[in-house]
């Protein structure tokens, strides 16, 4: 009897485990089914969502297309621009942005006013005022672009106030849109603000300064004297170089005892840059001084410069402690015509090694070597 219960009991369990298989089957056929449909709705609501962002493209480019034709009226006959205003959509700003960011680059002198009269009429001007507000600093720098080519006393004081935008590089967006519209009040002010800033372009920067220079050559010379940190300096410095205006010259020259080695580096780059004469004592001074980068600065435009006077003291900086002063060295010597090969050819067989290697290896490297 024990037996026969046993193989009862197994045969019980059996049928429940073949139950339960089947169960499970049903589980994963429905589950399966089940994953089948959505993803079939899930294609069906892409494909319906891309024909109806296709359509809206499709829409929006015939929209944008006739936008097109009627600013291009208007801006033969500014008289219409009161019926294009009137026709405006409420979703018309976003291409009108679109087709103003395309012609403004492409216009010049009166048409160009026309276009600017045209975004202040439309409401495009106050709508990027409101975009220098937005939480996206990319939404803020982009209409700071669009406002540079706006000149309108409310666009010059939002640009103003955006120069104390925490992110650096909306500030430069927004100096540059004041450089282009002719309304920098402070240049000094202006360098503060972006000096103090994270910049993830800082050539942009420099180069922002360097438009600005000849424009401000009075107000930068004044700067020199003033308690400015040394990076505000510095842009001063560098713009004052690039400015072409040899009034620079003698507060540049003063700057050679600046505590601040990037300041003197900048005077030494700025002088080279102006190629007045009056700067030769100041860089023989300079080879000489303590920040090895003014010493090899000094050296590079000694050469572009064609200096033969200063022969010389560039021979001593053949043995100077830094390799790129040794370098710029005997580089401006080979740029010194016969006079400088001849003397780059005798430290070729100086008993110094450092010396003899840098003066052969430049003379190959220029192919002055005999």
């Amino acid at each position: 009897m024990p037996l026969f219960r046993m193989q009862i009991l197994i045969l019980q369990l059996q049928t429940i485990l073949f139950q339960l298989q089947i169960f499970l089957l049903q589980v994963i056929s429905w589950l399966s089914f089940s994953l089948a449909m959505v993803s079939l709705a899930v294609i069906m609501g892409l494909i319906i969502r891309r024909a109806i962002l296709d359509h809206g493209k499709r829409l929006a480019a015939e929209r944008q297309n006739l936008l097109m034709d009627r600013m291009l009226a208007c801006l033969e006959d500014p008289g219409q621009l009161g019926t294009l205003k009137e026709q405006l959509r409420p979703d018309d700003q976003r291409l009108l942005l679109g087709l103003f960011e395309g012609m403004i680059p492409n216009l010049r002198g009166e048409y160009a006013q026309r276009l600017s009269d045209m975004m202040r009429t439309l409401g495009v001007m106050e709508n990027q005022i409101r975009e220098l507000q937005h939480r996206k600093w990319w939404r803020r720098a982009n209409a700071c672009k669009i406002l540079a080519w706006i000149r309108d006393p409310r666009v010059i004081e939002s640009l103003e106030k955006t120069m104390n935008d925490p992110n650096g590089d909306v500030r430069l967006e927004a100096a540059t849109a004041l450089v282009k519209l002719d309304a920098v009040r402070s240049p000094s002010l202006l360098l503060a603000k972006l000096a103090e800033a994270t910049l993830t372009r800082s050539l942009a920067l420099v180069d922002l300064c360097r438009t600005l220079g000849p424009s401000c050559v009075s107000e930068f010379i004044a700067m020199l004297d003033g308690d400015f940190p040394d990076r505000v300096m510095t842009l001063a410095v560098d713009a004052l170089g690039f400015s072409g205006d040899l009034r620079a010259v003698e507060p540049l020259l003063k700057l050679q005892q600046h505590s601040s080695a990037e300041v003197r580096f900048a005077a030494v780059q700025s002088l080279g840059a102006l190629g007045d004469p009056r700067a030769l004592a100041v860089f023989e001074k300079s080879l000489h001084d303590p920040a090895w980068e003014v010493r090899a600065q000094t050296a590079f435009w000694l050469g572009r410069l064609g200096a033969s006077e200063m022969l010389s003291p560039l021979q001593d900086r053949l043995d100077d402690d830094q390799w790129w002063v040794r370098y710029r060295a005997a580089e401006a010597l080979a740029a010194m015509g016969n006079a400088g090969a001849i003397a780059l050819r005798g430290f070729a067989e100086d008993v110094r090694p450092r010396v003899a290697e840098i003066a052969q290896g430049v003379l190959n490297e220029k192919g002055l070597a005999t």
